[in-house]
């Protein structure tokens, strides 16, 4: 079953890349139609290329969040609890008190992890907290400042 599940999974993704390739192109001939259409200048038909290459280039190199990679949202829980674990269990290891609940109680670190864990992926520089904010959060910084 497991075995099953991962070849499902990998034939899923690999059809969402095709199917998102399919609308790049798609949209890259709609542009340049329109520049076509339009007379729309050599020099600055080059430049919105150009943006629109490095766009896709940032965006295919910038780190999602597990809950937002669709071709993980839906793994059976046996999987995607070992994921959560090995995604977030290396990181909570650096501390003391997660450590420790880690190897005494390794059932509740498992479901705190799973269950209570979540990824933030923030903007360099961007102020994720300030005083006065309701601390109704704990946020451990694995990248960054």
């Amino acid at each position: 079953v497991v075995f099953s599940t991962l070849v499902s999974t990998i034939t899923e993704v690999l059809q969402r890349s095709a199917a998102s390739s399919a609308e790049n192109s798609r949209r890259d001939s709609e542009v340049r139609k329109y520049m076509e259409d339009h007379n729309v200048s050599a020099p600055l038909t080059m430049m919105i290329h150009r943006y629109r290459v490095d766009l896709r280039r940032k965006a295919a190199i910038e780190s999602l969040p597990l809950d937002q990679v669709e071709g993980l949202t839906d793994l059976p829980d046996t999987l995607a609890i070992r994921l959560s674990c090995e995604v977030f269990g290396t990181t909570l290891q650096s501390h003391g008190f997660f450590k420790v609940l880690q190897m005494h109680f390794e059932v509740a670190a498992t479901s705190l992890i799973h269950y209570c864990m979540s990824e933030a992926i923030y903007a360099p520089r961007k102020r994720v907290f300030s005083k006065g904010f309701l601390a109704d959060t704990v946020m451990i910084v694995s990248k960054g400042r």
